[in-house]
């Protein structure tokens, strides 16, 4: 619809508002749609009659409709008997199946055999060609030797019914297909054909008649150009996509082919054979597996025509840009894994780049020539909009990456959608999964019915919204001109802001990286390593079968600093079911390692007088709020740089595996104390995720569940460490040095790696007589890579470097040749901090002497030099009220951390304001805001009085409960 002229549909609506055609929209179909608008095309004249004679027709199949719904079994069995008969087959598994039609005319006899057409719903010249090819047929299958073996054919077909020469209506297929999303193959015969017809096929692949007539001329003489050992149709300007993107049953391992279903002479004519005969010459795709793998997967076809028409319905499948604006113009792996290396390489000369172009001049950055010196020559790197002087792609841009374009509501749509939630429900809640059929179908129809009148409502209340031009023609031109040349990628700290970087340069960037001492090249193509991967996990049963896919680099613009933060994407590839299984484990260790560590605190505590603080880690702002102590003196604050690109990961004493194997040491030594169970279950739910529970060693697997025992983990985190690759083109690397980010795991690593060190500082001061320095420890803290501590004076000369300490000196923590402390504590007086950031969150000292402090929140996107993209916007296709949500989030955060009335309201107006210049009204906003203040017993109590703020907030911003 969004290709059809609009007068088509003024044309379509003035003829329906006549009267004359009561039930034209109801019985519509798609293919009658495009009959018109390709009728529109050619001329006006053409349009009116097509449209006048259509008129008539629907109100005709309104009448059949309702006479074939009652009975479509019999009449497909009734047209199989007639061409079983006419075959010589045994048919006598149609008995009790066939209703003799009312008024039906006798069949034609021809010999023995009947033959009749007219349940075959076809057009006049069909009919007549059909007619004179089973007399063809039936002459020739006389004299056939498979006519004398009938008798002994093998009828154990007959014990089951299923119809192979289905003759439902386009309409009717089109209407009961939308039960199953499109998917054709899915109803219950197989055979359907999809609802498209000759003329709307013509109107969408601009074929003339003639063509269509040398295709019925070459048809009906049975020469099949895509069939037997011949190459499948592979079309270069759009690749046929895997069969699990059609359905999560089939095939995902290779692209899929169409070939066409061949004639082959059969030893004998029986049910099975004519059932083949049925589909000859049908073209259908399957994968290349036997092809391109020499493998059989087991993988059943899919006829073309389901896959065209499931196609037309998911358009996101060969265009996977229908959300966000970031999934729509952010294409990592094009860029970074899905191209030819060689090629381009070849192809790239630097006087030629695109960002050469005087129209981006102003937008080239120095930053370019600092990150890739060897290139002498800077490149674009901007977070201008402007990069486009296309007004419409401009503004959706600017709305952010998070941004979803407006679209408009599809009523049936979301009927739909409302329908598959509702058979979830029934399946899921007992309650309404213990009623009776016939009750569950009143409550479908009741809700659906009464959800239709709130869909229509709403609609015609927001008819003035219309819908962005994201899908319009010189839009997308213009996108995809930007794609092609640049890199569209988030920017740090505001990930909903755009950043355009040249595609050449950020290739070349990333080439860099990749030749550095970190990574090492696979001398293996990327299929090969995909094998290797899958045959080294096919143990784990219960992971689910590995992707053919692996991780690939993104990048993130660190527009404030001028560089990069790399990220692997490992998302749906060969490693990531087993990522996150050694994430899970790891989790699940952690409240005995919490446990170990108070133990062995306590026991410290016995021996020294002294209870040190052997675990630091903080899950996040609001426990580290929480656990803030009533008078602060000093505060420091640091960061630990290149925290995941440093931390080795070879078998020394100071790599990642070690650190791991200390730590899940710590917790076994736990669980053997409390428990004879110390290995842990695994089992998958419902919804995929990983489920583990502590059993018996020695307890045997169960089905669909597997045992991990304590060198079982060891192992699993090794091959995960051992196995950080990333693919860019055809070629393959291996991080052989830091952890990746992006990884499940690589958050957990960081905390187990640097919690070892930490264990160990505090028990080194207790073991070499330094146990009056413990409580200087008490509140130290850390999240992943950020570093602070309360109260502690002497923390900076246990961050010293080696070479600044004495050989012996058992004051530090962490390694420094791999680990490095770069502080960052804001304010300092005399050595000791007196303002600081940790997270989002601000403490200030305001008295040394008496220990008092404020804590107010940090806004991380403020003075970053550019102005960020925030929230949602209101014009956009995600609801009000999912999006007013954010308001909710912000306010308890907001009294989570600030102290001081007037900065806490001067903090929600903030949040108010953002909302309100994105479109939302102001009254709907402070609504969330009042309704949150009211029921603020629901989030972690906060540091001041809600009656306090609000007052604060009608005093300054005229506030009303």
């Amino acid at each position: 619809m969004t290709c059809v002229n609009l007068g088509v549909m003024d044309a379509i609506k003035d003829a329906c508002d006549t009267g004359r055609f009561a039930h034209f929209f109801e019985m519509l179909c798609f293919s009658d749609f495009a009959v018109l608008a390709g009728a529109w095309e050619r001329s006006k004249q053409d349009f009116d009659d097509e449209l006048g004679v259509l008129g008539e027709h629907l109100e005709l199949r309104k009448q059949d409709y309702a006479r074939e719904c009652k009975e479509p079994a019999g009449r497909s069995a009734r047209v199989e008997r007639i061409l079983l008969r006419i075959w010589g087959v045994d048919d006598s598994h149609l008995d009790g199946r066939i209703h003799d039609a009312p008024g039906g005319s006798p069949p034609t006899t021809v010999g023995n055999r009947v033959t009749r057409c007219d349940d075959l719903a076809i057009e006049d010249d069909e009919r007549e060609e059909t007619e004179r090819a089973i007399a063809a047929i039936a002459s020739a299958i006389r004299d056939s030797p498979l006519a004398d073996s009938r008798a002994n054919a093998n009828v154990s077909d007959q014990d089951r019914y299923t119809a192979f020469a289905p003759l439902a209506s386009t309409y009717w297929v089109e209407h009961t297909s939308t039960g199953f999303r499109h998917a054709i193959w899915k109803m219950e015969t197989f055979n359907h054909i999809a609802p498209t017809s000759v003329r709307a096929l013509q109107f969408m692949g601009n074929i003339s008649n003639a063509q269509v007539k040398e295709c019925r001329t070459q048809a009906m003489k049975g020469k099949l150009k895509f069939f037997g050992r011949v190459p499948p149709l592979d079309p270069q300007d759009l690749k046929f996509p895997p069969m699990r993107v059609f359905d999560l049953d089939k095939c995902g391992d290779t692209s899929s082919g169409m070939w066409q279903k061949a004639i082959r002479q059969q030893d004998r004519l029986d049910l099975r054979n004519v059932r083949k005969i049925w589909s000859v010459g049908r073209p259908y795709l399957k994968c290349k597996c036997k092809r391109e793998k020499n493998k059989d997967c087991g993988d059943t076809p899919l006829w073309f025509d389901h896959a065209l028409w499931y196609l037309l319905a998911h358009p996101d499948v060969l265009f996977p840009d229908m959300s966000s604006i970031k999934i729509r113009t952010s294409m990592p792996a094009e860029v970074f894994c899905d191209f030819d290396v060689a090629q381009w390489m070849e192809a790239y000369d630097l006087g030629q780049c695109p960002c050469r172009s005087r129209r981006y001049m102003d937008m080239r950055n120095q930053a370019s020539i600092e990150l890739l010196q060897c290139e002498g020559q800077m490149h674009v790197i901007t977070l201008d909009s402007s990069i486009t002087d296309n007004p419409l792609p401009q503004g959706i841009i600017n709305a952010g990456l998070n941004h979803i374009p407006c679209m408009s509501l599809d009523i049936e749509e979301a009927q739909n959608e409302m329908g598959v939630f509702l058979d979830k429900l029934m399946a899921e809640v007992l309650e309404l999964w213990e009623l009776s059929t016939s009750t569950q179908s009143f409550l479908r129809r009741v809700i659906l019915k009464r959800a239709k009148t709130r869909m229509i409502k709403y609609k015609e209340q927001h008819r003035h919204v219309s819908a962005e031009p994201f899908e319009h023609l010189v839009v997308k031109r213009e996108v995809e001109f930007l794609t092609r040349r640049f890199l569209i990628c988030p920017t740090d700290k505001a990930p909903n802001t755009p950043t355009f970087v040249c595609k050449n340069f950020i290739r070349k960037l990333a080439f860099q990286r990749l030749t550095g001492p970190e990574f090492v090249s696979i001398a293996s193509s990327p299929a090969s390593v995909i094998t290797r991967i899958q045959g080294e996990l096919s143990s784990l049963h219960v992971l689910p079968d590995a992707h053919a896919a692996l991780p690939y680099l993104m990048a993130v613009c660190k527009a404030h600093k001028g560089t990069f933060r790399w990220i692997t994407n490992t998302a749906g590839t060969a490693v990531s079911h087993a990522d996150e299984l050694c994430a899970c484990l790891l989790r699940f260790l952690l409240p005995l390692v919490q446990t170990f560590c108070l133990e062995r605190s306590l026991e410290v505590e016995a021996r020294h007088g002294v209870k040190p603080n052997l675990w630091w880690s903080t899950a996040s702002v609001g426990e580290f709020c929480a656990n803030l102590q009533e008078k602060i003196y000093s505060i420091f604050t640091a960061d630990i740089t290149r925290c995941f690109e440093a931390i080795p990961t070879d078998s020394s004493e100071d790599s990642l595996p070690t650190a791991v194997r200390f730590y899940v040491q710590c917790a076994m030594q736990v669980q053997r104390e409390r428990s004879s169970s110390h290995a842990i279950q695994i089992r998958r739910g419902a919804n995929g995720r990983f489920l583990p529970s502590w059993v018996d060693a020695g307890q045997a697997e169960e089905l669909g569940s597997m045992i991990f025992r304590e060198q079982d983990v060891f192992w699993l985190s090794e091959w995960c460490i051992s196995n950080s690759l990333l693919r860019m083109g055809d070629f393959v690397w291996r991080q052989v040095k830091g952890i990746p980010m992006g990884l499940a795991c690589s958050p957990i690593w960081c905390d187990v790696y640097l919690f070892k060190y930490e264990f160990h500082a505090m028990m080194r001061l207790a073991d070499t007589g330094n146990a009056h320095l413990i409580p200087f420890f008490s509140d130290a803290f850390r999240y992943i890579d950020d570093l602070g501590a309360i109260n502690n004076t002497i923390i900076s000369s246990f961050v010293r470097r080696k070479e600044d300490r004495e050989e012996n000196d058992p004051c530090w923590i962490y390694p420094d040749e791999y680990i490095e402390i770069r502080e960052n504590t804001e304010v300092t007086v005399d050595g000791c901090g007196r303002r600081a950031n940790f997270l989002c969150a601000t403490i200030t000292i305001t008295s040394q002497e008496s220990g008092t402090y404020t804590t107010s929140r940090l806004d991380r996107r403020e003075g970053l030099g550019f102005s960020p993209c925030r929230f949602m916007k209101y014009k956009s296709n995600r609801s009000a009220k999912q999006a007013l949500q954010i308001i909710t989030a912000q306010v308890a955060q907001v009294l989570l951390l600030c102290s001081e009335l007037d900065d806490a309201a001067e903090q929600i107006n903030k949040v108010v304001a953002a909302m309100r210049s994105n479109g939302f009204a102001g009254d709907a906003c402070w609504r969330v805001v009042r309704k949150t203040l009211r029921n603020v017993h629901r989030y972690q109590p906060g540091r001041v009085s809600v009656h306090t703020v609000k007052e604060a907030l009608t005093r300054m911003f005229g506030f009303s409960d």
